[in-house]
């Protein structure tokens, strides 16, 4: 949508800088803080919490690092470990990170590499995107308990890009994440009672929707989108409903504590058995994703070989999708 269609292994661009990456003075990169044009479009991001992240999240991935770390640089900070830039890898289609990742580096080496008009400014697009939005949500989307606060959070996010940073940008995304929004669902907005972030009042109104609002006969597994102008002043609890004790019951876990209070659940233990047993819930398909990493790993130190990267990318996909259970 920004930069046009993305065919092939590799969109041109990006192949185009991982051949020139060689003659790139690293030193000399411009940060979208130091961008007349770019520069008050990030003053609302919270750089604290990359920092943050990047110091505390000792299980943080490279390539989720590597992301952090390029966004920060983007909003003109230093990242905990310097200012560093890694020689690009391999990018299959499928993974958009690595799109996001290549975005911000080339846009802030644009002085060194060619550009059209169009390219730098899809480039900065997806840049200015990654850095306020797409970086912090991805990095928190492993987190089963808060999958429902923090998707309706960046509906919330969205809706505010698409007023104050970029309307076709944030339109386009948010007719993206109507497809995806499985933890706003009746049934799975049940996690949102074992998130420690979400407020006790919340829980109470929750928990009023659980025993009180009628739910479909139906219950579809991912919301449709509500008009954008209504997001901003939605809850948990609007998604909740009698249908929520699905999740309990499909889990076969405990509801004693339903009937409680939630300021009390934490003395409870079978509230305490069933958020232990929540919290290894996996909630993105994070398993394929390390399937691609190391695939890569194994082609950058054995053959090299892009065309083998892609036949052994493929045949994982196939294996995966063949011994898939029920999940994201």
């Amino acid at each position: 949508m920004v930069m046009g269609p993305m065919s092939g292994p590799n969109v041109s661009i990006f192949k185009r800088f991982q051949d020139h990456w060689q003659s790139i003075d690293q030193s000399q990169f411009e940060s979208g803080a130091s961008h007349p044009d770019v520069c008050p479009l990030l003053d609302p991001v919270d750089k604290a919490w990359f920092e943050s992240t990047l110091i505390n999240c000792k299980s943080l991935r490279d390539d989720y690092r590597e992301l952090l770390e390029l966004t920060l640089i983007f909003l003109g900070q230093v990242p905990p470990r310097g200012v560093r830039f890694l020689a690009p890898g391999p990018m299959h289609n499928a993974r958009w990170m690595s799109k996001g990742i290549y975005s911000l580096k080339v846009w802030m080496f644009r002085g060194q590499f060619k550009l059209t008009a169009r390219e730098e400014k899809g480039l900065r697009q997806i840049a200015i995107f990654v850095s306020c939005l797409y970086a912090k949500a991805w990095t928190l989307a492993p987190e089963a308990v808060a999958a429902p606060r923090h998707d309706l959070q960046l509906l919330k996010d969205l809706t505010m890009y698409m007023n104050n940073v970029n309307e076709d940008v944030g339109r386009a995304v948010l007719n993206k994440l109507q497809g995806h929004l499985w933890y706003l669902s009746e049934e799975l907005v049940a996690l949102a009672l074992f998130d420690p972030l979400v407020r006790v009042e919340d829980k109470r109104k929750i928990l009023t929707s659980l025993h009180t609002k009628e739910g479909e006969k139906y219950p579809v597994k991912r919301p449709k989108l509500l008009p954008s102008q209504s997001i901003t002043g939605l809850g948990l609890q609007d998604m909740a409903s009698t249908n929520t004790r699905r999740f309990f019951q499909k889990l076969r876990l405990e509801e004693g504590f339903l009937d409680a209070d939630p300021a009390t659940w934490l003395e409870l233990e079978d509230y305490q058995t069933a958020a232990a047993f929540v919290q290894r819930i996996a909630v993105i398909n994070d398993h394929a994703e390390r399937g691609v990493a190391l695939i890569q790993e194994y082609n950058r130190k054995l053959t090299r070989d892009e065309d083998q990267l892609h036949f052994y990318y493929k045949m994982f996909l196939s294996i995966a999708k063949s011994s898939q259970t029920p999940g994201r």
